[in-house]
């Protein structure tokens, strides 16, 4: 479960206002909105220590601001973002991973790489965009997250990847996560999530069920 009370951002720079909603166990939300509209702040609130707000945000139904780690420890992100040294394997970055949770499993890592085509012995540098993305879901498997973070992981990618990230997508809720997919792609969000909501200059101005097959 993830959750946003009243969030508010504090200081200078780009502001989230008055953000609220609850995304329960087992259901996937799409996060929309143009270029410049909050998305990737709203993100960096649950991920970046430094951001100062007003309001809560709720991880499981812990405040991350009072237990960071435990919060994290649940969290997968899934993003372009990620910045991995390009000459290690990928092997060699989930060896660095592994120290920074609690509850990793390697038996878990092997199984996906398998399932997902992940290839261990690979450097960094060589991974397709499709496979750095595999790679990311894998780890949040590893160390068994119950929520997970899309970022624009559909877009731009052909469409046979997409098929297999939504049926992975719709595995994971039918197992009880949380998936919070930020794009801004409107054909998906209407047909394939269970709810959506829309963001522009900061603020959520649409949130609604859409139960999409």
């Amino acid at each position: 479960m993830i959750a946003f009370e009243h969030v508010t951002t504090k200081g200078k720079g780009f502001h989230l206002q008055d953000i609220s909603f609850c995304l329960e166990d087992g259901f996937i939300m799409a996060l929309a909105g143009e270029n410049g509209a909050g998305k990737t702040t709203l993100l960096k609130h649950i991920l970046e220590p430094d951001i100062s707000y007003q309001g809560r945000i709720l991880i499981d139904n812990i405040d991350i601001k009072k237990n960071r780690n435990a919060c994290l420890n649940r969290i997968a992100l899934v993003s372009d973002v990620h910045t991995m040294p390009g000459v290690y394997t990928v092997y060699d970055v989930c060896r660095l991973y592994q120290y920074f949770y609690d509850n990793w499993s390697q038996e878990i890592l092997e199984k996906s790489f398998r399932q997902f085509g992940v290839p261990g012995n690979e450097q960094m540098k060589n991974l397709s965009r499709g496979g750095f993305f595999r790679m990311q879901l894998a780890l949040g498997m590893a160390h068994k997250a119950d929520v997970f973070l899309m970022d624009e992981v559909t877009g731009g990618m052909d469409p046979v990847f997409r098929r297999e990230l939504w049926r992975f997508m719709r595995e994971l809720a039918a197992d009880g996560a949380t998936i919070l997919l930020v794009t801004h792609i409107l054909d998906e969000i209407s047909l394939k999530c269970d709810y959506r909501g829309i963001l522009k200059t900061g603020q959520l101005v649409e949130w609604e069920e859409v139960f999409g097959e």
